[in-house]
């Protein structure tokens, strides 16, 4: 290989590596198996001669920065609302929905209503048709707040067709002609 072909092979390989760092998704839902990954793709690529000890120590320092902050996004996110997690809606122990992005989505699919939040006041704010009522209100820590009627629950949980995928393999696969 010459110095070119290498050099646009390393860029390569670093772009995959960003991009998996990047990867908010899996972080959230996969924080350990997601930085163990990073982590040793960053060994491979030291060894391997790709990067040298200083750009290893800054991928390093990245990776940790990333892992931590959204270990600590997902500790917040069982205590308080976030609209990047996904949460079951509960009354009581009964299941209604699930909530993504602020939208709430019923056990046939269908948009049931949405969790928003306003700027102006910094409250998270709830609206959900309930047979023919268009009902209002706020959202605290994980309770949705009903004016004269019952709270209801969020539970942060993982999706439930979300499965860690490992992206080592495509990465350090070898080049294809």
């Amino acid at each position: 290989m010459n110095k070119r072909h290498l050099e646009e092979r390393r860029r390569f390989l670093l772009d995959q590596w960003n991009g998996a760092l990047d990867d908010d998704h899996t972080f959230r839902y996969s924080p350990d198996a997601h930085y163990q990954a990073l982590l040793e793709i960053i060994d491979e690529f030291y060894h391997s001669g790709v990067i040298g000890l200083g750009h290893r120590q800054e991928l390093v320092t990245r990776a940790l920065g990333a892992y931590s902050f959204h270990v600590e996004e997902g500790i917040a996110a069982d205590v308080y609302f976030n609209p990047n997690f996904y949460y079951e809606l509960l009354d009581g122990d009964q299941l209604l929905g699930t909530v993504l992005e602020g939208y709430i989505t019923g056990l046939t699919y269908n948009r049931l209503g949405v969790i928003w939040h306003d700027w102006v006041d910094g409250a998270w704010h709830y609206q959900m048709k309930d047979a023919d009522l268009n009902v209002v209100g706020r959202v605290e820590k994980l309770q949705v707040i009903r004016p004269g009627l019952a709270p209801l629950t969020l539970r942060c949980v993982v999706p439930p067709k979300y499965e860690f995928r490992d992206w080592r393999e495509t990465v350090l696969a070898p080049e294809r002609d």
